[in-house]
């Protein structure tokens, strides 16, 4: 998965872009007696996240992620940023109150990768 730091296409925030990711396992049609028991062992409960299938082909997701970026350069102001999305985000706030300051500046003024 890979994302832009900077969501130049949002229209509310572009200073913050919402990111989901999740890997997938597709379960293959079962050949023989031991291609089933795999397939047994991964539909167990507890195996993976969720189950889905769709006519004859089933898939678990195996990881599921989510989160934010947010350009500190470009945000007006991180908690209102974070206030203004669901209660999840809203749970960073106390890592921003204390004087909602922006990083230092960069040794040569660049805007290169951290």
């Amino acid at each position: 998965m890979s994302a832009s730091l900077v969501a130049s296409d949002a229209h509310d925030d572009p200073a913050t872009l919402d990111w989901r990711c999740r890997a997938v396992l597709p379960l293959r049609e079962p050949d023989d007696e031991e291609d089933e028991a795999d397939n047994a062992r991964l539909l167990a409960p507890g195996v993976s996240l969720a189950q889905s299938s769709r006519g004859e082909d089933q898939e678990l997701t195996i990881l599921a992620m989510s989160g934010l970026t947010v350009d500190l350069w470009r945000v007006g102001s991180i908690c209102a940023s974070l206030e203004s999305r669901d209660a999840d985000n809203a749970h960073f706030m106390p890592l921003f109150e204390k004087g909602e300051s922006r990083p230092a500046p960069r040794p040569g003024g660049g805007a290169g990768k951290w």
